[in-house]
C-alpha cells in the first residue's frame, strides 16, 4: 500500500471510530488547521466528559500520520496552572483557543472555560 493510501485509510479509521464513540463529533475545518504550528491535514472537535462537566479537545493529525502520532489540543480549558502539563499552543487566531461553539444537545458549560 502506498503511503497515501495508509494515510487516507488511517484517518478514515479514525474518523469512524471517533463518530461511532459519538454522535457531538465534528470534523475540524481547514481554516481551523490553518496556523496550528505541528500542521495538521485533519482534525476532530471531540466532547469528553470530565467529573465537573463536558469539555472538548480537537484531535489532530499530520499528513506524517499514522507513522507520526496525532496531536491534541483542550479547547475548553481551565485557567492555566490549574491543570499539571497544559500549555499555551497559539493557534491561528492568535489567541490559544478557537472560538466557543456548541451544536446539537447544549451541554452544562465549564465554569472559568477559555473562550
Amino acid at each position: 500500500m502506498v503511503l497515501a493510501e495508509q494515510h487516507s485509510a488511517a484517518v478514515r479509521e479514525v474518523d469512524d471510530w471517533l463518530r461511532a464513540s459519538s454522535s457531538a463529533v465534528e470534523s475540524l475545518t481547514k481554516a481551523d488547521l490553518m496556523g496550528v504550528r505541528y500542521r495538521p491535514v485533519a482534525g476532530w472537535r471531540v466532547p469528553l466528559e470530565f467529573s465537573d462537566c463536558v469539555r472538548r479537545v480537537d484531535v489532530m493529525v499530520s499528513a506524517a500520520f499514522p507513522f507520526q502520532p496525532p496531536h491534541v489540543r483542550l479547547v475548553d480549558r481551565p485557567p492555566y496552572l490549574t491543570w499539571p502539563h497544559v500549555e499555551a499552543d497559539v493557534n491561528d487566531r492568535g489567541n490559544g483557543t478557537p472560538p466557543f461553539r456548541v451544536k446539537g444537545t447544549p451541554v452544562r458549560a465549564c465554569e472559568g472555560h477559555a473562550g
